[in-house]
């Protein structure tokens, strides 16, 4: 309006300049200065203006239709139409940037991951809402207060130690234990990024906090497994040994000392081949050549051996080799017992290895497992009996088949990322059924060892959570959802209609109120019964929803009153007639229990302004409706700002 106003002042200022100063070029000074800030459609409108009052002034001064004043008006247009390009570029940019922001806002707001900014000291300036659901906290009750309030009293020097690196400048990820809201301890993973100031000095740190708990459970429940694996290796009664490639002992167990009568020096100093009877040694060195030759990964054989006074022994020897990527030999490893010995550890281990597999294979859950390649080699019999398809048909990437493809993407990223860096994972995704429903599956990942201690691969399993996640989204819409109707509840009205009205700024749309209000319906209910009363509510209710718009929102607020927001109106009479249309509607008989009743509806309508909180935007569509019943019902009563 200024501009447009400082362009006609031009204009005036012109007719009264003398003919020889040129004031035409600088008609098009307020276009220019308008794309940096207008829309486009407004600097559209003031080189419009600005081209009609050049030619006026052409015309009073008489310079048109001369050629020298053609050619400038020309060029001059020229620059009005590269003013409106480059405010169409602005506004495009800045629609952009808006976007972006939105985009990285909801992130922080539905991470499932605890997002923080603390002071250098660990103390809470800003928590995300995800706080509730890791730890029972609401983020209010955490700004504020010290992180160590929180912490399990053990792990309180992880987090002294976190803050003298991060005083230090360091990111640094740790896990420790957080205590949640009903006292439980919570493993979760901590990652901190200091914030430094032009100085380099740590002004702030942001991290976040991921549930790691049943990841870091089941690592600690393994190492004591593997830890307890290895002490009974030490000191196992089976005798065992590690070979070179050419059959040189490099490791021995009390065990096989004492089978072969020797010390461990002893052995360290002689050639697997030199212990073996002569009577076996050449069916030994048949099966080890086989072993070098890549024609057997390992062998089984009884034979004799002799201790150094002499006197046989009979072992039951296994030897399995250990490739390098090139496949060639580069470790062998030897076990020996006794016959009697193995006869019952044979048949233990067959026991037990049976008994695993077989709860393994026939666990409610299904478990995949996948080898150092990330490929999964192996589906246990619940899978496959979910899936309906073979072993040979899930094996490598073949199960991702059945993976729902708009889940598929989201799936591979995270078991990839969580591959690479050899931490357990989460998530959820639908698999196929194989009956073709796609059903929600939680899986969890786990990366295990190898009996060499070095990363085997992952095992998962995963649960059906179809029926959980129905009932979160059944327990979520019941939430919002008036139980009679069906519409949106007060609540839920009033967290939707103050999202729209914070928009308002950034989009220029407009957003109507239409409060309305069924006439003299407890007469109705008084006279026919709640049940009719019940019947007409639900039908008046589908109706409304029948005349509205997408984007469009309604709402039970009361015993008969209902709360109507249209999104994007044009002005107030556009809000005016979406109005009356849902009044004819409202009036048409309605079929109940009582038979076929008729009532009306009293509806007040206002338009948002910008600033105006929900209360008042209600408060003047509620005030309008009363205005309407005074003057009779049944009517459509708009109020103006």
């Amino acid at each position: 309006m200024l501009l447009a106003l400082l362009l006609i002042g031009l204009f005036l200022a012109d007719l009264v300049l003398p003919r020889d100063i040129v004031v035409l070029p600088y008609y098009w000074l307020p276009v220019v200065l308008a794309a940096a800030f207008a829309s486009p459609a407004r600097v559209l409108l003031l080189a419009g203006l600005a081209l009609a009052l050049s030619l006026a002034s052409g015309i009073h001064w008489a310079f048109f239709p001369s050629l020298d004043f053609l050619s400038r008006l020309v060029g001059l247009t020229g620059v009005g139409l590269t003013a409106i390009v480059v405010a169409a570029r602005r506004g495009q940019g800045e629609r952009e940037l808006r976007a972006t922001r939105d985009q990285y806002q909801l992130l922080l707001d539905h991470s499932a991951d605890m997002i923080f900014r603390s002071t250098p000291e660990a103390v809470f300036q800003w928590v995300s809402p995800s706080a509730r659901s890791l730890l029972g906290y609401a983020p209010e009750q955490l700004v504020g207060h010290s992180a160590a309030e929180i912490i399990e009293p053990e792990d309180l020097p992880r987090l002294q130690r976190a803050t003298e690196q991060i005083l230090a400048g360091r990111t640094i990820t740790y896990e420790l234990r957080l205590r949640k809201a009903s006292g439980e301890p919570l493993w979760v993973s901590v990652a901190i990024k200091p914030v430094l100031d032009g100085e380099g000095r740590v002004i702030a740190r942001v991290g976040s906090c991921r549930d790691v708990h049943a990841a870091v459970e089941a690592r600690l429940a393994q190492v004591q497994a593997e830890q307890l694996f290895r002490m009974a290796m030490d000191n196992a009664a089976v005798g065992q040994g590690l070979l070179d490639p050419g059959g040189g002992i490099l490791r021995v167990n009390q065990a096989l000392c004492q089978f072969l009568g020797r010390e461990p020096e002893q052995l360290l100093q002689t050639s697997w081949s030199a212990l073996i009877d002569p009577q076996d040694l050449a069916e030994e060195q048949r099966l080890w050549r086989d072993l070098e030759t890549n024609r057997r990964n390992s062998y089984r054989l009884v034979a004799r051996f002799h201790r150094p006074d002499g006197s046989p022994v009979w072992g039951d020897v296994s030897v399995s080799g250990i490739r390098d990527a090139d496949g060639a030999l580069s470790t062998t490893i030897v076990q020996i017992t006794d016959i009697s010995a193995l006869k019952r550890v044979e048949a233990e281990r067959e026991r037990a290895a049976t008994f695993y597999l077989q709860l393994l294979n026939d666990a409610p859950a299904l478990i995949w497992r996948a080898g150092q390649d990330g490929l999964c080699d192996w589906f246990n019999a619940t899978w496959l009996a979910f899936t309906g398809r073979t072993m040979e048909q899930e094996k490598g990437n073949g199960w991702c088949e059945g993976v729902h493809p708009d889940d598929l993407a989201g799936c591979l990223q995270i078991y990839l990322e969580a591959f690479a860096e050899r931490r357990t994972f989460v998530m959820e995704y639908r698999l196929r059924r194989h009956d073709g429903e796609f059903r929600w599956i939680a899986d969890n990942g786990i990366p295990f060892t190898g009996l060499d201690g070095r990363f085997g691969g992952y095992i998962g399993y995963c649960f059906d959570v179809t029926e959980r996640r129905r009932q979160e989204e059944e327990l979520a819409r019941r939430a919002a959802s008036d139980p009679l109707t069906g519409l949106l509840n007060r609540q839920e009205m009033h967290n939707r209609i103050q999202a729209l009205l914070r928009q308002l700024p950034r989009t220029g749309s407009r957003t109507a109120a239409l409060f309305c209000d069924l006439d003299h319906f407890k007469t109705i209910n008084d006279r026919y019964g709640h049940a009719a009363g019940d019947d007409l509510l639900r039908d008046v209710a589908r109706r409304i929803s029948g005349c509205l718009r997408a984007g469009d929102l309604a709402a039970r607020v009361g015993g008969d009153e209902l709360l109507v927001v249209l999104e994007g109106v044009q002005d107030l009479d556009n809000a005016v007639q979406i109005a009356e249309k849902i009044r004819r509607a409202i009036a048409e008989p309605i079929p109940t229990v009582a038979g076929p009743l008729a009532i009306t509806a009293t509806i007040g309508v206002a338009v948002a302004q910008n600033g105006e909180s929900v209360e008042a935007l209600i408060a003047r569509a509620d005030g309008a409706m009363y205005a309407g019943k005074d003057r009779g019902r049944d009517r459509v009563i708009p109020i103006q700002a």
